[in-house]
């Protein structure tokens, strides 16, 4: 399945709904941003839903591009929509390509 961002908006202070179209079916998941305190330094990250942490379990090539475009975003840069991220792999797809890449 074809894998496309149709927009990312804003819902808030430091948080965002990001639109996906995964072959047909329209979705829409938020991300946020966070300070997170390690050692004695703070360090700023993007934390996405869980629910689409656990759809793209295998498709990792996927939220790469996500999340990117998504600090592309949040950098203000312009970006036109709809952008093709990839292809959806389920586990089969990508266990195969894993082994093929070994």
């Amino acid at each position: 399945m074809n894998v496309q961002v149709l927009a990312i908006e804003s819902s808030g202070t430091n948080q965002w709904n990001v639109k996906l179209l995964v072959g047909q079916q329209s979705v829409v998941y938020p991300f946020a941003q966070e300070e997170v305190a390690i050692s004695d330094r703070s360090i700023i990250g993007i934390t996405s839903d869980p629910a689409f942490r656990k759809f793209f379990k295998f498709n990792q090539h996927l939220i790469h591009q996500i999340t990117h475009l998504l600090i592309q975003s949040v950098n203000a840069e312009v970006i036109e929509f709809p952008v093709e991220v990839g292809n959806f792999l389920t586990f089969d797809q990508a266990s195969e390509k894993l082994m093929l890449t070994e």
